[in-house]
């Protein structure tokens, strides 16, 4: 009757060469542990071998890939960006001749939670302490004392003739 072939999978293929590989004895004295032929375990070895080199030399393939991929994709961020920057300063040339600086106050959203106010300003291309002014009404008295003090006559001298600021000044002074 004739014999069939044995089959050996991976696992067990795995673990002879292992043991082929920690040990200090032979392979035929490995292949006698196991009940097999030596010749065998020795073309398992070369072909474990074979196959370390070429996974290594597609483990390369594949990085020098990767890094190929990623620097086109690199570089189409760097085009997009350039492009969206240009079309940024475009658009708020526009509106800057377009909308004066009321009209682009009142596109700022206080309740943006991505954007905060004074990236707001400068994408508007407004003054970031535009956000916070708030005129002040000069009451009546204050204005009045304003007057008084800044077109008093002493005042008024010192504008006209500078030559004789000395003077006038020294005279205020005492």
């Amino acid at each position: 009757m004739r014999q069939t072939r044995k089959r050996y999978n991976e696992e067990f293929k795995l673990q002879v060469i292992i043991e082929a590989l920690r040990k200090k004895s032979t392979t035929k004295e490995v292949a006698r542990d196991y009940n097999l032929h030596p010749d065998l375990v020795s073309r398992w070895k070369r072909e474990f071998f074979n196959s370390i080199v070429y996974f290594e030399l597609s483990h390369d393939k594949k990085e020098s890939d990767l890094e190929q991929a990623t620097a086109k994709r690199e570089a189409k961020l760097c085009r997009k960006i350039r492009k969206l920057d240009r079309q940024l300063v475009w658009l708020k040339k526009k509106m800057a001749e377009v909308l004066p600086q009321e009209g682009r106050l009142a596109l700022l959203d206080r309740q943006d939670s991505e954007l905060s106010l004074p990236m707001q300003a400068r994408l508007l291309d407004l003054d970031v302490t535009s956000l916070f002014y708030k005129p002040s009404h000069v009451k009546d008295g204050s204005y009045r004392l304003m007057k008084s003090t800044v077109f008093r006559p002493a005042n008024l001298a010192i504008r006209q003739k500078p030559e004789k600021n000395l003077s006038i000044r020294s005279e205020h002074v005492q």
